[in-house]
């Protein structure tokens, strides 16, 4: 996991968090003024979000507000959050996978339009983030809410490593679990190994520890759990049969873990259908 992947998580996961931890307020404590941020914790997570949006959408050149969600509730705040923070993390990601972070773009809000770099823009948007998540713990704060996290980068990686064994631990195959959170598949065409096939390994960043880019010599390529895997130098040698697909899921829906592998499940839905979802879907 390289410093953006450790941003992008630290950024998504504390705002989410957070955002959570007010499920515990009441109707009135929700709304209640505030001297600080945007004058009430739903107008300044409002903001939060909306400020990802913006400058997703201006990166990426579309028109402003199309993926934008109403409503100021918890719920509809997260629902928002979600979908902002998978297009923003994307986009970034996709950005440095292409060496385009010193790149320039016109900022056509900027009056006159401004040329930015997209790494100074992706920067701008994780520590706004950040001065406003601290204006929201200490809104937190002052309504009494107990145990608030401090919110900081090691905190947060502490916190990924303590679920990935929980995750490890209770593990059981077949028992079944609700999805909280929508995922589509990211790969077509994914990788699949037999055992004791030889496969080329390129160390890429990855959000997720622990998992390899790997080439076969038919030419597909995909992800794969390091520990499938006997490495020697720039190939690998399949421990076991292994196959990259993703499956897509909805929330609500009711699916079955198979198998676990850093932070991601093999899982199975209603129709039979099986493939790798993340963790924290569920």
């Amino acid at each position: 996991m390289d410093m953006l992947d450790r941003l992008l998580g630290h950024d998504r996961w504390t705002t989410r968090h957070l955002l959570m931890r007010c499920r515990e307020l009441t109707p009135a404590q929700w709304a209640q003024p505030f001297d600080l941020g945007h004058g009430t914790l739903p107008e300044t997570f409002a903001h939060l979000i909306g400020n990802i949006e913006t400058w997703t959408d201006l990166m990426l050149g579309r028109p402003m507000g199309q993926n934008r969600g109403d409503g100021t509730g918890v719920e509809e705040l997260l629902q928002r959050l979600d979908t902002a923070a998978d297009d923003f993390a994307g986009l970034a990601r996709r950005i440095r996978d292409e060496g385009r972070l010193d790149e320039l773009w016109t900022d056509i809000l900027d009056d006159p339009p401004r040329q930015k770099s997209y790494g100074g823009a992706v920067g701008h948007v994780l520590t706004h983030n950040m001065a406003h998540r601290a204006e929201i713990l200490h809104m937190l704060a002052r309504l009494g809410l107990p145990d608030l996290i401090e919110g900081d980068l090691l905190g947060w990686e502490a916190q990924v490593r303590a679920a990935n064994v929980q995750r490890w631990q209770s593990f059981t195959p077949g028992q079944t679990a609700q999805i909280q959170r929508a995922y589509q598949f990211q790969y077509a065409d994914p990788i699949v190994l037999q055992a004791g096939d030889v496969v080329g390994v390129e160390d890429r960043p990855s959000e997720w520890p622990g998992w390899l880019w790997c080439t076969h010599p038919a030419g597909r390529t995909g992800w794969v759990p390091a520990d499938y895997l006997e490495r020697s130098g720039p190939q690998a040698r399949a421990r076991r049969d292994y196959s990259a697909r993703e499956l897509s899921v909805a929330a609500g829906e009711t699916i079955a873990l198979v198998d676990y592998a850093n932070e991601w499940y093999w899982v199975t839905n209603s129709a039979g259908a099986a493939g790798w979802i993340p963790a924290d879907r569920l």
